[in-house]
């Protein structure tokens, strides 16, 4: 269930998803393509964020090798996202709505686009979401994509 935001609150997560790419804790959001494996690093307390235009009922598997270390998997629409960067970038208190897998150091995770749209794939090393892992070192995380369209 997606929470109600009014006006003010959509434009200001409008404008941290103009900016969230030149942000601190974060590096530049990438493009997923199905198929594709890449190795990423990510230092202790950021995130690196993937993007992908899904239609709804389209699935796909994302897996996740680290190098020991925990690491956790989210995926957000941009409202969410933006609301994540915000807390993120800001230290600040807040929620945000998430499909999550926490504490992954080696594992597969198949996600169904609920509606058409952009989504974000976020591999977080940070002390957020507080459930989840913070491995309090950078992490070596190999990421490989699979469509079931």
């Amino acid at each position: 269930m997606l929470v109600k935001f009014d006006k003010i609150a959509i434009c200001i997560c409008i404008i941290v998803l103009i900016s969230v790419a030149g942000c601190v804790n974060s590096h530049p959001v990438q493009t997923w393509h199905s198929g594709s494996t890449s190795t990423v690093q990510i230092p202790n307390n950021a995130y690196y964020t993937y993007t992908v235009d899904m239609k709804a009922g389209n699935m796909e598997k994302i897996s996740i090798a680290t190098d020991g270390n925990p690491i956790d998997l989210m995926i957000m629409d941009p409202l969410n996202f933006g609301t994540y960067a915000a807390i993120e970038n800001t230290n600040g208190l807040g929620t945000w709505q998430s499909w999550n897998e926490l504490s992954i150091i080696n594992d597969d995770y198949t996600f169904t686009a609920p509606t058409d749209g952009e989504y974000y794939v976020v591999l977080d090393n940070t002390r957020y979401p507080s459930n989840g892992a913070y491995a309090g070192t950078k992490i070596n995380v190999d990421v490989t994509f699979s469509s079931y369209n």
